[in-house]
């Protein structure tokens, strides 16, 4: 018996036919916050990885204090994660002085699953 293209795909999602992707978990998803820091700035993204895939939203915020003043940057989106795909969310390059402290948080909302990846530190350059 040949089923109907969308009968085949809501048996698939809710798990009743074959093909079904299994259920996705908290321990599914991961992320991460890279961070080179280098000539006077810093290059922070962020790195997201779902065992199972999904759709959903990411938001990266980075802080930094320094003597040359603060700063507070907010980036965010749609995100569509292929299975065991990392995938990288979000691109902030900003100046880091010496002795400048910085924060970075990254937070995922995939299929209803939440996580959230923190970077922090005091830079550490000769001017």
């Amino acid at each position: 018996m040949i089923l109907p293209r969308w009968i085949r795909s809501a048996g698939i999602a809710l798990g009743l036919l074959p093909g079904a992707a299994a259920a996705a978990s908290a321990e599914d998803l991961s992320c991460t916050v890279d961070l080179a820091i280098g000539d006077g700035r810093a290059d922070i993204h962020g790195v997201a990885i779902s065992k199972a895939g999904g759709q959903g939203q990411y938001r990266l915020v980075v802080r930094k204090s320094g003597s040359a003043g603060t700063s507070a940057i907010n980036q965010g989106g749609a995100v569509v994660l292929e299975p065991n795909s990392p995938l990288s969310v979000g691109k902030i390059s900003l100046s880091l002085e010496g002795g400048a402290s910085y924060e970075a948080i990254l937070t995922l909302e995939v299929d209803g699953i939440r996580r959230e990846c923190r970077s922090s530190g005091q830079a550490d350059l000769k001017l």
